[in-house]
């Protein structure tokens, strides 16, 4: 199948899988390590690819844990690097 002859239908469509397979890789290494604790916080997500995986994401990890995705991301990151800087202050 050449370029030419993909229909927008046949493209979406395979992004979507792509996608999909992304964020089960994505979950198969995060939940062993992070499940007991995922409880007790949240998922954020950001940015292009959070929001296309985003769906897949939640629909595992919500019985779990909220999963957010978050608006303005490069905002919200300078935000935790902030809140964790203060905690790691507050720790000394």
């Amino acid at each position: 199948m050449t370029i030419q002859n993909l229909k927008s239908g046949d493209v979406r469509a395979k992004i979507q899988t792509a996608l999909s397979d992304t964020a089960n890789a994505i979950l198969a290494q995060v939940l062993p390590r992070w499940e007991r604790t995922l409880a007790q916080g949240e998922v954020l997500l950001c940015g292009g690819g959070g929001q296309v995986m985003a769906p897949a994401i939640s629909a595992t990890l919500n019985p779990i844990t909220p999963v957010t995705l978050l608006e303005q991301p490069v905002t919200r990151v300078v935000d935790g690097i902030e809140r964790l800087a203060k905690y790691r202050l507050q720790a000394e």
